[in-house]
């Protein structure tokens, strides 16, 4: 019975629901697709490709629906991480946060480069979890789903009508236990 209630709702997610920007924008004289952020939301926006960020848990899954040729992450205006792609093999898909859990008052900020766009030119999101965001402690979360399978479809189910992003993040997180159903709904959002 879970099977095609997961694969059904997961399929039914459009990505105006998943809180994303879509359509294009003109950085310097490039005009480049969106990336597509799938946690957490993008909202505010103020200029170009730059996005002020509200936190909902505290581990936000990164995910861009075009490739890409470079993301970093700062914190306090201090490079803490970093990912590089080629021409021949741009980064994709999903990345679960790969830093420190984000804490109230820290500020990151999240700059990525599309492929294609000249290295002098990035997108930003800013991130802050304010004393008044109740953040959800994504570890937390994901150790008490343990290794059952059950528990994770039973959950993600469930936060795909509470929490799209959350419900997202599980399906993505790396602590997900190996299930050909679960393979099966990221393949579904990836295509």
């Amino acid at each position: 019975l879970l099977r095609p209630k997961l694969l059904g709702n997961i399929s039914s997610i459009s990505l105006s629901e998943i809180e994303t920007s879509t359509g294009s924008r003109n950085i310097g004289s490039v005009d480049v697709a969106y990336t597509c952020w799938i946690s957490p939301g993008l909202y505010s926006p103020r200029e170009k490709l730059l996005r002020k960020v509200s936190l909902k848990f505290d581990k936000p899954l990164i995910f861009s629906k075009d490739p890409l040729n470079e993301i970093k992450i700062y914190k306090n205006d201090i490079l803490i991480w970093s990912q590089y792609g080629t021409l021949n093999q741009p980064i994709s898909g999903a990345i679960p946060w790969p830093a420190n859990p984000i804490q109230t008052g820290e500020k990151y900020k999240l700059s990525f480069r599309p492929q294609g766009v000249p290295i002098s030119q990035s997108g930003n999101i800013f991130l802050e979890a304010n004393s008044i965001d109740k953040v959800l402690n994504f570890d937390e979360l994901v150790n008490s789903l343990g290794a059952n399978e059950s528990k994770w479809i039973n959950t993600i189910e469930k936060q795909i009508k509470k929490d799209k992003t959350l419900a997202l993040s599980l399906l993505f997180s790396d602590k997900a236990p190996k299930s050909k159903l679960l393979d099966k709904a990221r393949n579904s959002i990836l295509d």
